[in-house]
């Protein structure tokens, strides 16, 4: 979080990118990048068999290498169409939208590591 002060100016670099079937699209923290690096997160991206193991996975990864800072990471997977699109269309998903200043919120918490296995 950047929040106010000194880097109230800093501007977000947004880059465009035409997807494909199978790609995948990780956006995460420095909390993972500092402690995996790119081919140690790209295997584990086309190994997981789903967006939620490979999360789970990759926030396993950075905590076992002592995970010094919060560590963010959301994983999307590029999947074909199974209709013609619309409300009726079983991938049409429509999200609501929260203002997440009201209450606080966890996505995932990191699993509890034996450090004996």
């Amino acid at each position: 979080s950047l929040g106010g002060g000194a880097h109230a100016s800093i501007e977000p670099e947004v880059h465009r990118h035409a997807l494909e079937v199978g790609d995948i699209v990780l956006l995460c923290s420095d909390g993972l990048t500092k402690h995996a690096t790119d081919e140690e997160i790209a295997q584990t991206l086309t190994a997981a068999g789903s967006s939620v193991e490979a999360c789970e996975r990759l926030i396993v990864r950075a905590n076992a290498d002592g995970g010094t800072d919060n560590t963010t990471v959301i994983v999307a997977r590029c999947v074909p169409r199974l209709g013609g699109g619309g409300e009726d269309d079983p991938t049409h998903v429509k999200v609501p939208a929260y203002n997440l200043d009201d209450e606080p919120t966890v996505v995932m918490r990191s699993p509890k590591i034996d450090p004996d296995e």
